[in-house]
């Protein structure tokens, strides 16, 4: 219970002691105190997290106490947690559930402390969303003619984002950077191969475009020239599907007219075959017989002839 106390007892000795004597301060400058801590900067993500880091001049005590301070400007309600040293001369700090709001002005101090007594001790003003940090873009992917991917994950202030794609000329080694509201990137240029990657960063009606912080840029992603063969190729299968759809097109018109033409055969004109039936007798078959008669020879008539039979007398 006694070292619970202790420290309850330290830590409100601190508190009394940064808050007390810099709450007028700015983030700029504090004096012989800060003399010892530089560097001071923090990273806001994923909504309610926040990562600060400083510098010291290595010469703490290996016994030295780190603790991160952070409050609301102007106002007594104050929250701590407790850094580590990552490496010599540099501290780090991490906060898993920031308490306050990130549209509010916020005092962060960092203090090293040692044996009970404040040692160094260092205070920014900061504007949360200004030092927020979101996710990279995820799914990247390359089309036949287009890059696209799927804005960043997790829990953001913001649901919209911006993104830079970076791409690099293998060509000619040069590099351009793009900045878009949409989640694809068109590919003009089909004859060159290129490396792109891209980022992302929350758009916010709170910030001005400059002063929002930009993600870890995704891995680079090839693309790859398209090949002539593969042109020469797509061309040729292009022609020859074309093609056989022509040829199998007319065949089917052509068998579709033949057996038109095998089913609608058209009655037979008399015209041709009866001259004159119709031209001059109006189809009348009967009167146009009856002017068709064959001519025909009266027989004379015969004349009788008696023939006697002659008696001889032999």
């Amino acid at each position: 219970m006694i070292p619970l106390i202790s420290i309850f007892l330290q830590m409100t000795m601190i508190w009394m002691i940064v808050f007390h004597q810099f709450s007028s301060t700015s983030g700029v400058g504090m004096g012989n105190q800060t003399a010892k801590i530089h560097n001071l900067s923090c990273l806001f993500y994923n909504n309610n997290h926040v990562n600060c880091t400083w510098e010291n001049d290595e010469t703490a005590p290996s016994d030295t106490q780190y603790t991160l301070l952070y409050r609301i400007k102007e106002e007594e309600i104050s929250y701590s947690t407790h850094c580590d040293k990552i490496q010599p001369g540099k501290i780090n700090c991490m906060v898993r559930n920031f308490m306050l709001n990130l549209y509010d002005d916020v005092r962060v101090c960092a203090v090293e402390s040692h044996q009970h007594k404040l040692n160094n001790s260092k205070c920014i003003d900061i504007f949360p969303l200004e030092y927020y940090k979101c996710g990279r873009p995820v799914n990247i992917r390359v089309n036949e003619t287009e890059v696209t991917w799927n804005p960043p994950t997790g829990k953001n202030p913001s649901k919209r984002f911006d993104y830079q794609i970076q791409i690099i000329d293998l060509d000619t080694n040069k590099i351009r950077n793009e900045t878009l509201q949409k989640t694809k990137w068109e590919i003009k240029d089909l004859s060159k191969s290129y490396l792109v990657q891209v980022r992302a960063r929350i758009s916010h009606s709170f910030l001005e475009a400059s002063e929002a912080f930009w993600s870890d840029w995704t891995h680079p992603i090839k693309i790859e020239r398209e090949q002539k063969t593969y042109t020469s190729f797509k061309i040729l299968i292009i022609t020859s599907v074309t093609t056989i759809v022509i040829v199998l097109l007319s065949m089917f018109i052509y068998r579709r007219y033949k057996l038109r033409e095998y089913l609608c055969q058209p009655i037979p004109d008399p015209k041709q075959k009866f001259t004159g039936l119709f031209e001059n007798y109006n189809g009348e078959f009967q009167m146009w017989m009856n002017t068709h008669h064959p001519d025909t020879k009266e027989f004379k008539k015969c004349h009788t002839v008696i023939v006697e039979e002659a008696n001889s007398d032999w």
